[in-house]
């Protein structure tokens, strides 16, 4: 079994090397911070020293070694508080009563040497001189060190006394407990073992402070720096193995003074122990309660503002909806004071209403732009604290406590989400069973969270927007599809109206009339089967012979003035591609000609080969367009020249449908010298065209 001075003392050294290594790795090579490094390692060296010598060095001869490395560990800590008290000019910075102060202790070492070799191989005990010189030293060392505390604390300004406290209660324990070990030692001449084996716990427990010290004193160590998580996370380690060795204790004297009872009184006092220790552990309010006094009472600032920025980024990232980002933004304002949950208020129009819910049941509530609190967040950013006994509007008469809160009694803060732009909303908070009353600190960080929530709202907000406006671009754009094709049909229907008085008697025309009504009603049927998002068979993609397509389409053209020409040069081309898409598609460009061209010039539509791909050209001589219009005008969905009459997608309906089926479509058209447009298809295999590739045949007008 281990050795309780040998654990005792290895847990002292193991911290001190630690301390020393953290002061060493931030140390500038300059000022207070060199001498604590040297008190620090002279600290480790006694650790060291103690956990493996014999466990009382004292008990046996030649303990000149032991006695040493004592006087050698209070000189360090003496020299660092001389430096701190008594500070001069030169390389060592030690003024006149600081070099008395190096004296005293120097003078204690050479006494006790000088008794080791005027008594040598004498032992401590009731007749020991060497006892009665070395453990007398010691004594005066210690009571030394607490004179010099004392002074440090006297002597300290007010302003700096918070960042040298834990100094003042480190090494006050440090000297007060080697007073009580070594006045014990000297009037028996040999130290107490029970208490001499509590130097080392008692030390090592006093690495923390000291740590602390130095990341408030920058001067000593400029980057030395103590995490928050580890200082939590180290202080319940000892405040757990304190309540744990205490309890040990205690069921050692049950177990001795128990009796019969003793065994099962001991087992149920360490059960009941442990058990009470895990529940602490796993209750969150505990370990928040904790971490408020750690930082309350070991550090400068109430926040570790790096941490808590990442914290509420993190938050605010999180939740896959617009709802879900919401109560992540009410959690992660919240998460600061550790309030269970609050209602996030958002602005809609000229009014605020309650939009999210974190932690308790959404409710019906809100409030006008107007309402005063709404005025004072707006124009000042101020944060209301509900339960303040004298809240900082009751001076203002205008200002009385809001009706929108009423239906939220728990309601403890109010703190306002502003952005350049203004007041986007404010979130409220219930109350919290942690933090009581605000401080400064909290204010200004609950502040900073508003504002970076506000833009984290206003991101959300201006995502709905745009999903919404994306949304009725998309019926916007179908809606321009289906106009788009319903004006086609109308088209052809007014060409039978205007046409029906003159020809009423022609059974062609009866016939060709019947024709274009059959096709109009076939069209709009697919039409409404396709909005209902019902497959539709004659939409799907089909060898078709591309010649046919287009002469149906011309001769569906051929009202309109200038009547279209068609010219085959080869027939019997196959292509992969919807049929009925592509007639439209055709009629639209010949339309586009039609109404760009005079009624005496030429609309001209030819069908050829070239390789193995099928061009369709639709050649105009009409008013023509610019390089720029082409470029940057003629397919943008929704640019039209025809104002009211035209959707402007009629060119970008006929190149999607030509990439769709894997061809291209070029236009090349100057002012005034008309328009061509090309389309190029790829043909389909086998491909068995009735003539060979000859120069372009006009066929009927």
């Amino acid at each position: 079994m281990i050795d309780a001075g040998v654990a005792s003392y290895s847990s002292a050294a193991i911290l001190f090397i630690v301390l020393t290594v953290a002061l060493a790795v931030g140390h500038s090579g300059k000022g207070l911070g060199t001498w604590l490094i040297l008190a620090s390692a002279l600290s480790a060296l006694w650790a060291i020293y103690l956990a493996i010598a014999p466990r009382y060095p004292f008990a046996a001869e030649g303990h000149a070694l032991w006695y040493g490395i004592e006087v050698a560990r209070y000189g360090g800590w003496l020299a660092f508080m001389a430096r701190l008290l008594y500070a001069g000019p030169g390389p060592l910075g030690i003024g006149p009563r600081g070099w008395l102060v190096h004296g005293t202790w120097l003078a204690v070492l050479v006494a006790g040497l000088t008794a080791e070799a005027l008594w040598p191989g004498e032992v401590f005990g009731t007749a020991s001189h060497v006892a009665l010189v070395q453990l007398g030293g010691l004594l005066l060392l210690a009571l030394i060190g607490l004179l010099l505390v004392e002074q440090l604390a006297r002597n300290t300004r007010a302003e700096a006394r918070g960042s040298l406290k834990h100094l003042y209660l480190s090494l006050f324990t440090l000297f007060a407990l080697d007073l009580v070990v070594f006045a014990v030692g000297f009037m028996s001449r040999m130290p107490d073992q029970g208490l001499w084996d509590l130097r080392g716990v008692a030390n090592a427990l006093i690495v923390p402070l000291l740590a602390l010290s130095a990341t408030r004193n920058p001067d000593w160590s400029p980057r030395a720096f103590v995490s928050r998580h580890v200082a939590f996370y180290a202080t319940s380690l000892l405040v757990a193995g304190g309540f744990l060795i205490l309890v040990a204790v205690g069921g050692y004297y049950v177990r001795l003074y128990g009796g019969t009872w003793g065994g099962f009184l001991q087992l149920t006092l360490l059960s009941a122990a442990v058990l009470l220790l895990a529940v602490l552990a796993l209750s969150a309010a505990q370990r928040a309660r904790l971490r408020v006094f750690l930082v309350k009472h070991f550090y400068r600032s109430r926040y570790d503002y790096r941490e808590e920025w990442l914290r509420l980024m993190g938050r605010l990232g999180k939740g896959t909806s617009p709802a879900a980002a919401r109560r992540s933004l009410i959690a992660a304002i919240g998460g600061i004071v550790q309030s269970p949950g609050g209602l996030l208020f958002e602005r809609s129009g000229s009014r605020f209403r309650c939009a999210a819910a974190q932690g308790i049941d959404w409710v019906d509530a809100e409030a006008s732009a107007d309402d005063p609190f709404a005025r004072r967040m707006a124009e000042r950013g101020w944060i209301f604290d509900l339960e303040e006994s004298a809240p900082t509007w009751t001076a203002e008469p205008d200002l009385p406590r809001p009706d929108w809160l009423s239906p939220i009694p728990e309601a403890w803060l109010i703190i306002p989400l502003r952005t350049e732009a203004g007041l986007v909303g404010w979130v409220v908070l219930l109350r919290s069973e942690i933090v009581k009353t605000l401080t400064w600190e909290d204010r200004d960080l609950l502040k900073a969270s508003g504002r970076a929530a506000a833009v984290h709202l206003a991101l959300i907000q201006a995502t709905e927007a745009l999903s919404e406006a994306q949304q009725f671009d998309a019926f916007n754009r179908l809606s321009a599809f289906v106009v788009h094709d319903i004006n086609n049909v109308v088209a052809q229907l007014s060409l039978i109206v205007s046409n029906a008085h003159v020809h009423d008697g022609n059974p062609d025309f009866v016939k060709d009339a019947v024709a274009t009504i059959e096709h109009a009603v076939g069209r709009m049927n697919r039409l409404l089967t396709q909005l209902h998002k019902v497959p539709v068979s004659p939409g799907a993609k089909a060898r078709i012979e591309l010649d046919h397509a287009v002469s149906a389409a011309v001769e569906r053209c051929r009202g309109g003035r200038p009547a279209p020409e068609l010219r085959l040069e080869a027939q019997g081309l196959g292509i992969i591609i919807d049929a009925e898409r592509l007639q439209s598609v055709v009629e639209n460009l010949v339309k586009n000609a039609q109404e760009a061209t005079p009624d005496d010039d030429r609309v001209t539509v030819s069908v050829a080969r070239r390789g193995e791909r099928a061009l369709l050209v639709i050649d105009d001589t009409g008013c023509g367009m610019d390089a720029a219009f082409v470029r940057e005008r003629l397919f943008k969905p929704f640019d039209t020249t025809k104002g009211n009459s035209g959707m402007g997608i009629g060119a970008h309906e006929a190149r999607e449908l030509v990439r769709g089926a894997g061809g291209d479509l070029k236009v090349s058209s100057s002012p005034g010298q008309g328009t061509r447009i090309e389309l190029w298809f790829p043909l389909a295999h086998p491909a068995n065209p009735r003539s060979a590739e000859a120069p372009l045949r006009q066929s009927g007008g």
